[in-house]
């Protein structure tokens, strides 16, 4: 999700002639999952980057394996309340089923569709709940061995600016007396994508955006990091399944 910072800028752009979504979807994807019930979520993939007083970017790559399974945990309750059986995967339960490569696949042909699917992030309804992606030969297999019907891929994307770049933002904001919407302390993008393990083709997509300015982000420091974490989170997953809710119900 390298496009992050600008996928953040074009979320705020619509157009007031044309009905325009976030959500992707197969025609007729509700009737596929009201069939099936047995759900696996594969392991999330996060990127959080922190921002310096100088605008260089640093990956935080210890971080970002807690959130990976903090953000399984939060999607597996959001799935299980809709009604699905669902199972957590992770990469040593691909190895141990032989399947690991195919499971590799399925990431990277996901990736490229998802990208696909979000350039740029608001698409036109007539187009975007017409989809017909399909992922291939890796998807039925992880299907097949994990005895799944459907596919959970989560991709998350976050930007944290250090205390030093708050500062100068604080300060910027005190001196002019204006808040500019790049001063944001924090950033997050959240993109679930629902994948037919029988078929391959990608059911079901949809995404969320959730920003904390500096006085909010000074004030959730007083709270611990996970707790932070996980209401952020939970945010953006009941927004991401907030209309599926209503189509499934």
């Amino acid at each position: 999700m390298r496009s992050f910072y600008l996928a953040l800028v074009l979320l705020v752009f619509t157009t007031a002639c044309t009905k325009v979504t976030s959500i992707r979807y197969n025609p007729g994807y509700n009737n596929v999952l009201s069939k099936h019930q047995e759900v696996i979520i594969l392991p999330p993939a996060a990127e959080v980057n922190t921002v310096d007083i100088g605008g260089k970017k640093k990956r935080v790559y210890n971080y970002e394996a807690n959130l990976e399974q903090l953000i399984a945990a939060e999607t597996n309750t959001d799935l299980q309340e809709l009604g699905f059986n669902v199972k957590v995967m992770h990469r040593k339960d691909f190895h141990d089923l032989g399947i690991y490569d195919h499971y590799l696949r399925l990431r990277d042909t996901y990736d490229t569709a998802r990208r696909e699917l979000y350039q740029p992030l608001l698409w036109e309804e007539s187009k975007a709940f017409a989809i017909a992606n399909r992922l291939g030969e890796s998807a039925i297999i992880v299907g097949k061995k994990t005895k799944s019907d459907i596919i959970i891929m989560v991709d998350y994307a976050g930007m944290v600016k250090t205390n030093g770049a708050r500062a100068l933002d604080l300060t910027l904001t005190l001196l002019t007396g204006h808040h500019n919407s790049s001063n944001n302390a924090e950033s997050s993008l959240m993109i679930i994508g629902i994948i037919d393990a029988k078929t391959g083709n990608i059911l079901w997509t949809n995404m969320s955006v959730d920003n904390k300015d500096l006085f909010s982000s000074a004030i959730n420091n007083f709270s611990s990091q996970n707790n932070i974490d996980v209401k952020r989170l939970n945010k953006l997953i009941e927004n991401i399944f907030k209309p599926l809710k209503k189509d499934l119900a």
